[in-house]
């Protein structure tokens, strides 16, 4: 048996952070990506990538999306990813139809570094119960701002005011009010995508990207 002083269980497997790299993802592969979703030059893209199940935050994103385009129509609503028609927590068909009015959703796509580098915002308001979600791993390597919850392994990417915004789990006002301030602000979305990119490289971790591994691990 290992002594409990030292095990430590490490919840998420890290990315191949060469693979999500700004630079990586011409403005024409962006433009391209943004032409087949429908979104036109000069709007705001506030991405989300989850399974589409309730526990995932969709629904309080479908409804984010509500309020901020009443006082922001040029901001775009994009979720992709599948339904999930074997879950217990599947969406009712009528709250599908629901979601497609309220948000773009072309369905699952295996293009992500181009739809993160086409984004301006990424937005993961899970109440899953994570480990640390691979998604905002991938995003924060992309050097978006992002809003997720404050909740366990989403806040270990995310600190808040630093780098993106952390909000209550299932509270639609906090996380629309989020997500006005960045959609408002480009100044603080550059600041915020800069502090991602030093977060990064100051706890030095490359192909894994791995937060959690790095606070616990690494020494200067």
């Amino acid at each position: 048996m290992v002594p409990a002083g030292k095990a430590i269980v490490i919840p998420g497997s890290g990315i191949a952070t060469e693979q999500f790299a700004p630079a990586r993802i011409s403005p024409r592969e962006q433009a391209k990506f943004k032409s087949e979703v429908g979104i036109q030059p000069g709007e705001i893209v506030v991405t989300m990538i989850s399974r589409v199940i309730r526990s995932k935050g969709v629904l309080e994103f479908m409804a984010a999306a509500r309020v901020a385009r009443l006082d922001h129509p040029h901001a775009r609503f994009l979720l992709i990813g599948p339904p999930d028609d074997d879950s217990v927590d599947r969406l009712s068909p009528k709250e599908r139809e629901l979601l497609k009015q309220a948000v773009i959703w072309p369905g699952p796509r295996n293009d992500i570094p181009a739809v993160l580098a086409a984004s301006d915002i990424f937005v993961l308001p899970s109440a899953y119960g994570e480990g640390i979600p691979r998604v905002l791993l991938e995003a924060a390597s992309m050097a978006l701002p992002i809003v997720t919850t404050d909740s366990h392994g989403c806040n270990d990417v995310v600190q808040n005011g630093v780098n993106g915004f952390l909000v209550p789990v299932r509270d639609t006002a906090a996380l629309s009010q989020a997500i006005g301030r960045l959609i408002e602000q480009p100044k603080l979305r550059q600041s915020f995508s800069i502090s991602t990119f030093r977060l990064l490289q100051t706890r030095r971790v490359r192909r894994t990207s791995n937060f959690w591994f790095a606070k616990h691990y690494y020494r200067p």
